[in-house]
């Protein structure tokens, strides 16, 4: 492994593994491979393509692409001339894309889809086919040896409904790099491959990480590749997905079936909670290799638990990862004893250090050099984590708090329900009255009565007073909850007789 820890432009990373390793494979593609030298060429002609275009450092260069690896070689591209990317998914809607672009001061589009024009941006036409054949020789000259601007600018729901903005610099992306090495330390035998496109940040970080290690990553068609048959196939290692693509993996499976993915070395599911019970059908059904991550955009990794530990206590996310501060606060800032649940709060040198442009946000989640994530926790005895769930999702029913969490890991135990999901009904009497959205899996039947006596015999009044069932829970590819699509769901349920 050879990570570059520098404080230099993150792309060298790649250069590295081109001088070291120049014949080995870099990327798996579905009928062909991708050397670390042809991807080093690749993203060399791309930068000077961007360059010949006057971008400049510090532009912001929207990224939308229909081709996964031109979107890698783009975004390695932007940061070697020290511009700034922002990924904007095919499948955003025109009008929420249009803000996006205005609210980062996007110049540029880079994209290989023929025809794409917004207004006001400059649109330029990627062909990965076309660099392949490229010869003219590489302009070194163009590499920016210490950037200022960030590298990568991604979107995070904000409380207020206000997008933020998340910059991630060069010299904070390495920081990360050294934080997934402490949690699955990487090998140059390993094939990494993640079922979350590289359109969402976390699937970037994945991917580079794996490349700047020296193994290789697997890139594939999403719409036509069963991903048991992938990881088979492309002897996959490691293995990152959204908690809906494990259940989808499951659901697929015989009851029983064993150890259906066994060539992992790893499978890291992530999005959201990874309730016990969904631990002991990944064990059983999928691999035994299982570890559970939680982390955020603002921080990346934070803590993680690994095999063995995954069941060691209910609802473990495991130990802060080395060079991780952590801790569990009271409301005024004051850390809590063991096993007492409190306000989440952290540093490390991988956390951002403000959101561009949000006054509010930054006095909300930067304090005294810590990051407050907004999360709910508690320690165990021997340092592990327990996530409760969000601080401002929390419920208060005549004078008792529910954790959104609790409610779920809960009715996530019935054999009946696949996906669930915790929110309050706003009562003038009562202040949060708890209720549940659940999805239930294919071909069985519940209703929300037995659902309902369920939960209420575990958590007594802590339980939600209605449960709502859908065909499906709202959810982006990487598994995020469309909170506003959910209530509207709920919402129309509700109107009929309870």
């Amino acid at each position: 492994m050879l990570i570059n820890e520098s404080q230099g432009n993150l792309a060298d990373g790649l250069s590295q593994q081109a001088l070291l390793r120049p014949d080995a494979t870099a990327v798996h593609l579905p009928t062909r491979v991708v050397t670390f030298r042809q991807m080093e060429n690749l993203v060399w002609r791309t930068a000077m393509f961007l360059h010949g275009q006057s971008i400049q450092p510090g532009d912001v260069v929207a990224l939308t692409f229909i081709n996964e690896l031109t979107l890698i070689v783009a975004m390695l591209a932007t940061a070697r001339i020290g511009a700034t990317a922002f990924s904007v998914p095919r499948a955003t809607p025109a009008i929420q894309q249009s803000e996006m672009l205005l609210l980062v001061n996007a110049k540029y589009m880079a994209t290989d889809i023929v025809g794409t024009n917004l207004e006001g941006l400059v649109t330029l036409l990627l062909d990965i086919e076309a660099l392949f054949r490229e010869s003219i020789p590489i302009d070194k000259s163009l590499r920016d040896g210490n950037p200022h601007a960030p590298w990568l600018i991604s979107m995070g729901s904000g409380s207020t409904g206000r997008p933020k903005q998340i910059p991630v610099s060069h010299s904070l992306f390495q920081a990360r790099m050294a934080l997934y090495s402490d949690q699955i330390p990487p090998s140059s035998s390993d094939r990494v491959a993640s079922l979350i496109h590289s359109d969402f940040p976390t699937a970037k970080y994945w991917h580079l990480h794996a490349i700047f290690s020296g193994a290789s990553i697997c890139l594939f068609d999403r719409g036509n590749t069963n991903p048991i048959e992938l990881c088979r196939n492309k002897k996959v290692t490691v293995l990152y997905s959204a908690i809906v693509h494990v259940e989808q993996l499951i659901n697929q499976l015989q009851s029983e079936s064993k150890n259906a993915l066994g060539s992992l070395r790893a499978l890291v599911p992530v999005g959201s909670i990874v309730n016990d019970d969904l631990r002991k059908r990944i064990l059983v059904m999928l691999t035994p290799n299982l570890y559970v991550r939680y982390g955020t955009n603002e921080t990346g990794p934070i803590t993680i638990a690994v095999p063995g530990e995954v069941l060691s206590v209910a609802g473990t996310v495991g130990r802060p990862s080395s060079g991780v501060q952590l801790e569990i606060v009271d409301s005024e800032g004051k850390p809590l004893p063991t096993g007492e649940i409190g306000q989440i709060r952290l540093r490390s040198a991988g956390i951002i250090d403000h959101y561009q442009n949000d006054t509010a946000a930054n006095e909300r989640a930067f304090k005294n050099g810590w990051f407050m994530p907004g999360d709910v926790g508690k320690f165990t005895s021997d340092g592990q984590l327990i996530f409760m769930g969000r601080s401002d999702q929390m419920m208060i029913m005549d004078g008792i708090n529910i954790y959104p969490a609790e409610i779920e890991s809960t009715i996530a135990r019935h054999p009946a329900v696949c996906d669930q999901v915790a929110l309050p009904l706003h009562s003038p009497l009562h202040q949060d009255i708890p209720v549940c959205a659940v999805a239930l899996y294919p071909k069985v039947k519940v209703t929300e009565k037995e659902l309902l006596e369920f939960a209420f015999q575990r958590l007594g009044s802590r339980y939600p007073r209605r449960i709502i069932i859908l065909e499906k829970l709202p959810r982006t590819e990487n598994g995020k909850l469309l909170l506003q699509q959910l209530t509207h769901a709920v919402a129309e349920k509700l109107r009929s007789p309870a």
